[in-house]
């Protein structure tokens, strides 16, 4: 079976949010979406608005945004999910943030 993770890094900027993955650096976590329920894959998003995707391996994509663009990922459906809610009150307008997709 193939399961899938999803979730919101916060970085204080851009270049922070655009620097390349290192194992075992400590980011702040602004949540995660249940993947299952959650059915806007990042690497879709991040192509329909012309953001670079940062590809850790063939199943891992990173994709940073500007809390604006987050929000917009976030409220995708017409009823967003608790989580999705719950991140978007979380949001600050000066921060950059990875939304982070791994399936395994």
């Amino acid at each position: 079976m193939t399961y899938r993770s999803l979730f919101v890094e916060e970085h204080a900027s851009q270049a922070a949010a655009e620097e390349v993955y290192r194992q075992g650096r400590e980011v702040v976590v602004l949540g995660s979406l249940n993947a299952y329920q959650w059915h806007h894959p990042v690497e879709r998003f991040a192509g329909e608005n012309d953001l670079p995707a940062d590809y850790i391996d063939n199943c891992w994509v990173r994709v940073a945004m500007g809390a604006s663009t987050l929000a917009r990922f976030l409220q995708q459906d017409d009823e967003p999910p608790a989580a999705a809610v719950a991140m978007l009150g979380k949001i600050k307008a000066e921060a950059w943030y990875v939304v982070s997709e791994e399936e395994f």
